[in-house]
Order: structure tokens, then sequence, then C-alpha cells
């Protein structure tokens, strides 16, 4: 059940949280139904941060969903 709850939360078009809500079919996001404005980083991280609540995620699994073929270094 654990892994099909992932696959499904991993393949959403649409997460949702206390407020905020990211459609990421438009890649708009919206807190208390008032849109916000986020680069597609800041819309990728929050998306990986969400998808994996309440786990923590490791430095290495953000560089290579974020930042993905870009070499980022220790002090970044």
């Amino acid at each position: 059940i654990k892994g099909k709850l992932k696959f499904f939360q991993s393949h959403r078009s649409i997460i949702e949280f206390e407020g905020l809500k990211i459609n990421l079919t438009l890649l708009k996001t919206y807190l208390h139904q008032q849109e916000i404005a986020l680069t597609f980083i800041e819309l990728k991280l929050l998306t990986l941060v969400l998808r994996h609540y309440p786990d923590s995620i490791s430095k290495e699994l953000i560089s290579e969903n974020v930042w993905k073929g870009t070499t980022v270094q220790d002090a970044t």
C-alpha cells in the first residue's frame, strides 16, 4: 500500500497542502486561492518537498531532481 501511495503522490498533476495548491499541468501555485509567482526552480523544489512530506530529503535527491545535469558544489 505504501508503494502505491508513493506512486500516486509522484504522478498527481495537482498537489494540495494546508492552503497551498500546485497545478503541475499549468505550472501555477496558489496560496489560499491567490496565485503566487514562483520561478521554475522554486516550483520544482517545492513540489519535491511536498511529494516527500513528511520524510526528509537528501541534498543528493534535491540535486538530482531540481538541478538535473548541473554540477552543484558542496558549499552551495
